[in-house]
């Protein structure tokens, strides 16, 4: 998979000048046929949502410059094969692993098991989605238990390899996004929103901001605070500078100066309908997070996964659902067993260092 990963990357650059040249933009491609889209079907950016209750602005909230990415030509959101980068839990741990686990953590905060020397995260107490509580299984097939002690072995993640071209039709960016859920958490948190009856909107009560607005989301700061800090720990400087910053500018009209770099991201509506793919399986660590999955037969697994673009109404916000179709009119905001699966970027130099590195290894 990693060799063919090489050689379609290695091969796309051409591809793209040819699209550059002839004028054919990504989301030509014919790559989202059979996506369907639920509620309003225009993406659903909704055009007032820089109001403050009360008047007034925010810091950053002048920023008629700023440029949605979803508005630059040429981002091609099709599948070009997979790199590994940084670790999470996902597997199930195997009974013969967990039965020579060690006690305590070691300086990684993670469990060995002299069975593999690898390394697991322990759930103390399992968290099952409570409606499919007995029909939830891990990959494995075995039946999960709400409220038991499971291990999972800490993996590399698995990225899905997307590229983009800048607007004179060169290859300029890598996207990754995890191949799987990872883990699952809510929009907003535990922030409280109230509605203005003078607009029917949602506001957070803490910034006065659109309760759905991604810039101050509870999930950004997961993402780039909980999640960063445990999916990148052993990355060397070298590693984790492939990592290029997002401004949240790009995809946001309201934000704070002062906090608007990003390393991990939840793709917009606009590139989700540009997936070749949209359901991702729900890892068997997730799975114990209460994230919720499918149980039907012909999707059992997928989950939901947010999207960084707000619903039709203030306190909802878009999501990928489990049968291939980007929701518009969005899930409630405190919903905490909404999947999350992370999106970052590299440039293409450093994308391919990682693939060439992979290809020597095997």
């Amino acid at each position: 998979m990693k060799k063919t990963a090489l050689i379609l990357i290695c091969c796309i650059a051409a591809m793209f000048c040819f699209n550059a040249c002839s004028g054919i933009s990504g989301n030509e491609s014919g790559k989202t046929d059979g996506i369907r889209q639920e509620g309003n079907s225009n993406g659903t950016f909704l055009p007032g949502e820089t109001a403050v209750p009360g008047g007034g602005t925010l810091p950053g909230q002048d920023n008629d410059s700023a440029q949605n990415a979803d508005d630059i030509p040429g981002i091609i959101f099709e599948d070009f094969g997979y790199i590994e980068f940084g670790y999470y839990p996902q597997t199930l741990a195997e009974k013969d692993a967990v039965e020579q686990m060690s006690q305590t953590t070691d300086k990684t905060g993670y469990y060995v098991s002299s069975y593999d020397n690898e390394h697991y995260a322990r759930i103390a107490v399992a968290d099952v989605y409570s409606l499919y509580e007995d029909e939830y299984e891990f990959s494995d097939e075995s039946i999960i238990k709400d409220r038991e002690t499971y291990y999972f072995k800490v993996e590399p993640i698995k990225w899905r390899v997307f590229a983009q071209l800048d607007l004179t039709g060169d290859f300029k960016t890598i996207y990754l996004v995890s191949e799987v859920i990872l883990d699952s958490t809510a929009f907003l948190g535990e922030t409280e929103y109230l509605e203005d009856p003078t607009d029917g909107n949602f506001y957070n009560v803490e910034n006065g901001v659109l309760a759905n607005n991604w810039a101050y989301s509870a999930l950004r700061e997961w993402m780039n605070g909980e999640f960063y800090d445990k999916a990148f720990a052993e990355l060397t400087d070298e590693q984790e500078a492939m990592i290029i910053e997002r401004d949240v500018s790009e995809v946001c009209d309201v934000y704070d100066e002062n906090n608007s770099k990003e390393k991990v991201f939840a793709l917009s509506y606009e590139q989700a309908e540009k997936l070749v793919m949209l359901n991702a399986i729900v890892s068997d660590y997730a799975r114990c997070r209460g994230t919720w999955m499918s149980v039907y037969p012909e999707f059992y697994g997928n989950g939901r996964w947010w999207l960084s673009t707000p619903g039709d109404k203030s306190y909802r916000a878009c999501y990928v659902s489990d049968h291939t179709s980007v929701s518009a009119s969005g899930e409630s905001l405190g919903s905490t067993f909404m999947g999350v699966r992370p999106a970052i970027m590299m440039t293409v130099d450093d994308a391919f260092e990682i693939l060439q590195d992979e290809e020597e290894e095997e």
